[in-house]
């Protein structure tokens, strides 16, 4: 079953090739390779075509643009190839482009399909009780087990690891529960997380969404939109007083 293999270069490229040359001709084996590299390698792309990709920790890149530039173009258009972008949230110059790769996957606007992995679905992810053990819970812990049920071994596991981490944002960060509460930022808020979480569980859609468009000098004109960018959840009334307040 092993394919033939004509050279190996540690960490870097495998060919499965027939290695004799005499033979090669008639029997060249599979004529595939793998290739590991690192994302701000511009060489990896060009002059391949890539049918299988696997990026890693991609919000960690530090230029997303040598993916694009270097790695994407290489991707074949034929049935069967596949490529995956995986990766805890993390501020870099490579998050915004994942973030918004997730999100437009998310919302059916791309080819790709968004997966979101349950760190609590592993069963690695948990530390048995002591006997005798009982756990008095927080009520943010308290809202997990209700939640998305979380046992009291899932509990104390996640209690070890934010100590180690030493922060509870580094595992909201690595271990969230949601897409949304990975990319919470460190320094986004001076409310609660763990309340903010919860209370975004209650968020309802807007009841209208609109375009903003100016017609003239001075003169904008809102059109209804499903993707717009002004959102309504309570028409105003006429001969009520507003104000607004606009976070620049």
């Amino acid at each position: 079953v092993r394919p033939m293999r004509r050279y190996f270069q540690k960490g870097t490229e495998m060919v499965f090739e027939n290695p004799s040359d005499q033979t090669r001709i008639a029997n060249p084996g599979l004529r595939s390779r793998i290739i590991v590299g690192e994302a701000k390698n511009l060489h990896l792309g060009p002059g391949r075509t890539i049918h299988g990709l696997h990026a890693s920790e991609v919000a960690r890149y530090g230029k997303p643009e040598d993916l694009k530039d270097g790695i994407l173009p290489a991707l074949s258009d034929s049935p069967g190839t596949i490529a995956i972008f995986e990766s805890a949230a993390y501020y870099a110059a490579g998050a915004s482009w994942f973030h918004n790769l997730c999100v437009r996957a998310m919302n059916g606007e791309s080819e790709y399909e968004y997966h979101f992995m349950q760190w609590w679905q592993l069963p690695e992810y948990r530390v048995p009780l002591n006997p005798e053990e009982k756990l008095k819970l927080d009520p943010e812990e308290r809202r997990l087990k209700r939640e998305i049920g979380l046992t009291d071994e899932q509990i104390k596991w996640r209690r070890q690891k934010i100590e180690q981490l030493e922060s509870i944002d580094l595992f909201y960060q690595s271990y969230p529960v949601s897409f949304e509460e990975g990319w919470i930022s460190k320094d986004a808020s001076v409310f609660d997380k763990g309340r903010l979480m919860e209370l975004r569980g209650g968020l309802k859609m807007p009841h209208r969404r609109f375009k903003v468009m100016q017609e003239n000098p001075g003169i904008w004109k809102l059109y209804d939109d499903p993707e717009g960018e002004l959102s309504i959840w309570k028409m105003p009334e006429p001969g009520r007083q507003y104000d607004c307040g606009a976070d620049i």
